[in-house]
């Protein structure tokens, strides 16, 4: 009879082994999700950056801001009222 089986036959497992296979698992599938975070906030990250029309338009409105050109509504009322006076 082979070592790693019992009378019927049956594949027998050291529960220890499996455990720790299951924890490296684990460990690996997190490892794996972080990388592909990290990689999507790269991709975009290089998306905006080569988006030359958002970039600009992001500059205007923070020198708009700057410069104080910029409505502040704080109620619905207020955000009807600006959008209906455009």
């Amino acid at each position: 009879m082979e070592k790693n089986k019992d009378i019927q036959g049956n594949v027998k497992f050291n529960i220890s082994a499996v455990s720790r296979l299951h924890d490296e698992l684990l460990n690996f599938n997190i490892f794996v999700n972080k990388k592909i975070e990290q990689m999507e906030d790269e991709i975009d990250e290089i998306l905006i950056a080569n988006n030359k029309k958002l970039l600009n338009s992001v500059r205007k409105s923070e020198e708009d801001i700057k410069a104080g050109r910029v409505t502040v509504c704080k109620t619905e009322k207020e955000i009807d009222s600006f959008f209906n006076s455009l």
